[in-house]
């Protein structure tokens, strides 16, 4: 163990392998002194694994022969430098850390074997000329000891053994250098190699499109302010205000996500077909997944029974009834005909509930008819009734090593901003393998029944390099403050992350103790296997559980098709939900917004306080905008209805302050209390969630908040 110069309480174990994340990955090649020797070498990827403790490193790897020999030591440094670690060709700059921790047996003779030059045979040489021909793409940098450019390598397999000593053939000796267990065998794949597998055939004659510049703030900040909104432009333009975008249409049937894979590997001469994916796919389906939609389907189908089997007692009911009648008393018919009343409201509402339960069903696993065995579920998968769905998405992405990045049409049609960029599902195997490294990046975009290839400046697929600077900054925003979905164990938009001044494991996705005991403690309000996000513009389309953020577990699906009538449901939560009309302290307030932010002026600044209140017909009172604005900064920036510059707007006035003595969690309480127990529709929302847990979305590095106050509300109002 090597001690840490940074933090007494951190060892490095003196691992010699290569560390997760780094095989494949491409460095520099630096120089440097030990044992009065100059060696080369390169470095790892950042690592995070001591972040908690406000340090990161770097592994070295030592290098003789453009090949790893083995990994000899670490640069340290503190978190906060993480921003200002890389020169300006985007390579660590090894003059501003500290001297490198080397490992104990870093010694003389050790160096003396492992930099001893390696006789090649005759035969080898034209193989290595070839292997020499695919690292023509890294690029060279300074070295700290000398001026002149040295050639980039590859992280590879080297030739030291466990227990530091040379061996003289890697091929055979059983004590070579071996890649840590956890790195899943894909990993290290080039696209070439993942050509033996026949998804992939290689077109050698094809002429690769050039590298796209990498972009930056300031790149990304000239394009927007160049842009300029048309109506006849793609959406994806619009959103991203960057004409740089395009939509490529590919066929318009259940293929569409297999296809837009298919052209995207088309544009760099890889050959695939949607058939040859989709075998893959049906050959790597877990069991799971068939008898989660086999569990589905059959209790939408037992339900369906239960209200079949309830509409046939009633009609005996009626049908003994209807023999009853002619031969009763006066009293007796009253009483029939009244009890007859009751039946045929209840064959109506059950006759509903049928064809709802029957609707939901064919809606979710209609297809699930005529499947009954694993085998036949695997043969459906290859035919074009199944659509790409989130696993086999994330199965995708691992069998060729690349992340694909969801853009939804339908969260921006439905003015969900902050839900345009969907996370995605993490697949099981690369969770486990704890690191993941895509070879390229594939963007799309999904209307709802409808998948197409976005391409950006021509280029249908991205190196991270290449990734516009908007998306990458969009992932940070989306998925990495909340660490959701496979981007988080992608290395390098975690260094992306740091170097935008976010710690690389806010937000980690494992929960905390305090998480985890707050879980416990609030059994009774809700159940952790469900969960929906909500805020003021959350998107419409999607169905409960399946929306940016949620989760749900399969069998619960029918519990919630009443909530998914509601087009609105997400945004009826939100406390700045303005289809309401709440009565406190005596006023009447068009949202739960409106009263929050007045409280804070009620007992200094009371005439203030009642301009909230619809009574007072004001501006603030009539918009949720203005009333936020008000009650926060006290200023509102707002576009002229003719267009132009936007003018910044005074709503109070400079010696009006908050009260000192101002309760937010209390006044909210009431607030809430009040907009769900005196809207009935409203009310019936919040109920029709059931116990799922409740999350309001927030921007920022504070991650969305569990809303334990709306969900105690429910429990009170499910009770009363």
């Amino acid at each position: 163990m090597v001690s840490s110069k940074l933090n007494d309480s951190i060892n490095y174990k003196e691992n010699r392998t290569i560390e997760d994340g780094d095989l494949g990955a491409s460095s520099v090649v630096y120089e440097m002194e030990i044992e009065d020797r100059a060696i080369n070498f390169v470095l790892g990827k950042q690592k995070y694994t001591y972040a908690g403790k406000n340090v990161l490193y770097y592994p070295i790897y030592l290098l003789n022969e453009n090949r790893i020999k083995a990994q000899i030591g670490v640069f340290e440094l503190k978190s906060n430098q993480a921003l200002n670690i890389l020169d300006d060709d985007g390579d660590v700059d090894l003059n501003v850390l500290e001297e490198p921790l080397l490992y104990s047996f870093v010694t003389s003779a050790f160096l003396d074997k492992a930099l001893k030059p390696k006789i090649v045979p005759v035969k080898e040489i034209a193989q290595e000329e070839d292997t020499d021909d695919e690292n023509e793409h890294l690029k060279s940098a300074s070295s700290k000891a000398k001026s002149e450019k040295d050639e980039p390598a590859g992280l590879e397999e080297g030739e030291i053994d466990e227990s530091g000593e040379v061996s003289d053939d890697d091929e055979t000796d059983p004590t070579s250098l071996k890649v840590p267990d956890s790195v899943h065998a894909e990993q290290a794949k080039s696209l070439k190699e993942k050509t033996k597998n026949g998804l992939l055939e290689i077109n050698e004659d094809y002429q690769h499109p050039a590298l796209l510049k990498e972009e930056d703030a300031k790149d990304d900040k000239e394009i927007k302010a160049e842009f300029k909104e048309n109506e006849k432009q793609p959406w994806i333009q619009k959103y991203m205000k960057n004409p740089n975008y395009e939509i490529v249409e590919v066929e318009s049937n259940g293929n569409c996500f297999f296809a837009s894979v298919r052209e995207a590997f088309r544009s760099i001469g890889y050959k695939t077909t949607v058939d040859k994916l989709r075998s893959a796919l049906a050959r790597e389906m877990p069991e799971r997944i068939f008898t989660d939609q086999l569990e589905l389907f059959n209790v939408y189908q037992s339900n369906i029974n239960e209200l079949e089997s309830r509409i046939n007692a009633i009609k005996k009911e009626n049908a003994e009834y209807k023999k009853r009648i002619k031969k009763a008393t006066l009293e007796e018919r009253e009483e029939i005909l009244k009890r007859g009343a009751e039946l045929a409201k209840e064959t109506k509402e059950k006759q509903k509930e049928k064809a709802d339960a029957e609707h939901d069903q064919q809606l979710y696993v209609g297809y699930m008819s005529k499947i009954k065995t694993i085998d036949q579920y695997r043969d459906y998968i290859q035919t074009p009734s199944f659509w790409a769905d989130a696993w086999a998405i994330s199965t995708i992405e691992r069998l060729l090593n690349i992340k694909v990045i969801i853009m939804s049409q339908m969260a921006y049609n439905d003015g969900a901003m902050h839900g345009v960029l969907n996370c995605g599902e993490i697949n099981k195997q690369i969770q486990d393998r704890g690191v993941f490294n895509p070879d390229y990046y594939i963007i799309v975009t999904y209307s709802g029944n409808h998948y197409r290839l976005i391409t950006y400046k021509g280029k249908r697929i991205f190196t991270f390099r290449e990734i516009p600077y908007g998306i990458k900054v969009l992932v940070v925003n989306k998925c990495l403050e909340k660490n959701a979905g496979s981007f988080y164990l992608i290395e390098d938009f975690r260094n992306f992350k740091a170097r935008q001044g976010i710690h690389p494991d806010t937000g980690n996705p494992k929960k905390s103790e305090e998480e985890a005991d707050a879980d416990e403690l609030n059994r009774d309000l809700y159940d952790d296997d469900t969960v929906f996000m909500f805020h003021q513009h959350s998107e419409l389309s999607a169905k409960p559980g399946k929306g940016s953020g949620e989760k749900i577990a399969v069998e619960k699906i029918p519990q919630f098709s009443d909530l998914a009538k509601t087009k609105e449901w997400r945004r009826m939560l939100d406390d700045t939900w303005p289809g309401v009309v709440l009565s406190v302290d005596n006023l009447k307030w068009m949202s739960a917004e409106h009263y929050i932010q007045a409280a804070k002026f009620k007992g200094g600044f009371p005439d203030f306080y009642k301009s909230f209140s619809i009574e007072s017909e004001s501006d603030i009172s009539k918009d949720v905008e203005y009333a936020k604005a008000a009650g926060e900064s006290g200023k509102l920036k707002k576009k002229p209805a003719d267009g132009g510059k936007a003018k910044e707007i005074v709503l109070r006035a400079k010696e009006i302050h908050s009260d000192e003595n101002y309760d937010a969690d209390e006044v909210r309480k009431m607030a809430i209390h009040a907009k769900f127990s005196q809207n009935e529709d409203v009310k019936q929302v919040l109920l029709a969630t059931k116990k799922a847990k409740l999350l309001h979305f927030s921007r920022g590095t504070a991650g969305n908040t569990i809303d334990i106050p709306l969900m105690e509300l429910r429990r009170k109002l499910t009770t009363a």
